[in-house]
């Protein structure tokens, strides 16, 4: 970890000063790009598209949606959590037994958000004391012991045999509630990036022990940036389960499940904002294209990516965009 220097301090306590009038509205132009954005996507069902085109939108942006929820938790603090495929499942779950007691797609997304949050706390408040490997090692053991409680709990979640909706949700609006819960993570995350209280939690992934002597609230930050990212993880894997129709607890809770938004992620570009969304469409559409040549081939093409990210983009792939956009724009302004 790189240490957190008097001047990187200040910039922690303090908003940015410099900004003026001009840097905050190219901030609220950013945030209005990201909404438009998210409301042209959401409006794909309306433009005639076929059923195969709305499916593949929908995956693209269900890995949005648990790759910025990652984001807003480990990309912000630097704590690495394989506790997001769980808490995904778990919205899943709940988002399927609300409504198959009687509710609707906005109470099962209710549902699985809320039932998201409550375990976040639960996990975080002892787990988010550890650091570095420690902290990843307890979401791990979280993974597991959730498959284990599913499987056990077979009266109410179906056990091994697997947990059916009852009721049937149209794709299309499935794709628009995915899309929407995307964009409103998408939004906040560069909010955040953008914000006081983002500049504490960077604060802490860069140096933790030198932001608590500037007096940051580290456990409090901590455990608030696990809960809002668990609100949206909750809520995706809410509407996930009427995409699957029936959801088995070895498939929801497969480590896999947590190892996806943390590579898609990481790629992108931790805290980034626009690198996940690229790094999930990649994702999302090879999966279909290559789907043919073998269930797997696209997770060995993301193993690929990985390595040759970690090789020439450490910092992501938004971070290398960047860099090469200041060399072209320098090399201009040289010629």
């Amino acid at each position: 970890m790189t240490s957190v220097s008097k001047t990187d301090s200040a910039t922690a306590q303090e908003p940015p000063r410099s900004s003026g009038g001009t840097r905050s509205r190219r901030r609220g132009y950013g945030a209005v790009v990201l909404l438009l954005a998210t409301a042209v996507a959401g409006s794909l069902p309306w433009w005639g598209v076929d059923t195969h085109v709305l499916s593949v939108g929908y995956t693209v942006a269900f890995y949005a949606a648990v790759a910025q929820s990652w984001n807003l938790m480990s990309g912000f603090t630097g704590y690495i959590s394989f506790a997001h495929g769980a808490l995904v499942g778990i919205g899943t779950y709940a988002g399927i037994l609300a409504m198959n007691a009687g509710g609707n797609l906005l109470t099962a997304v209710l549902a699985g958000a809320l039932a998201a949050v409550a375990a976040s706390v639960l996990i975080g408040l002892p787990s988010l004391r550890l650091r570095g490997i420690a902290f990843a090692f307890a979401t791990i053991f979280f993974q597991a012991a959730m498959l284990l409680v599913v499987q056990k709990a077979g009266p109410i979640t179906g056990g091994s045999e697997g947990l059916a909706a009852r009721a049937i949700v149209s794709l299309e609006d499935l794709f628009v509630t995915m899309v929407a819960i995307a964009g409103i993570a998408s939004v906040l995350v560069y909010a955040l990036r953008r914000a006081r209280l983002g500049l504490r939690l960077l604060t802490i992934r860069e140096d933790e022990t030198a932001a608590r002597t500037i007096d940051v609230k580290t456990v409090q930050l901590k455990l608030g940036a696990f809960a809002t990212s668990a609100l949206f993880a909750g809520a995706a894997g809410a509407v996930h389960g009427f995409f699957l129709a029936t959801v088995f607890p070895q498939n929801v809770f497969h480590l896999r499940t947590s190892l996806e938004p943390l590579v898609l992620a990481l790629i992108g570009g931790a805290a980034s904002t626009v690198g996940p969304l690229v790094m999930a469409a990649v994702y999302g559409i090879s999966q279909d294209a290559l789907q043919s040549l073998g269930s797997e081939l696209h997770l060995a093409m993301l193993g690929v990516i990985l390595v040759v990210a970690v090789l020439f983009a450490r910092n992501g792939l938004a971070d290398l965009a960047t860099r090469l956009w200041r060399r072209l724009r320098e090399r201009g302004n040289r010629d």
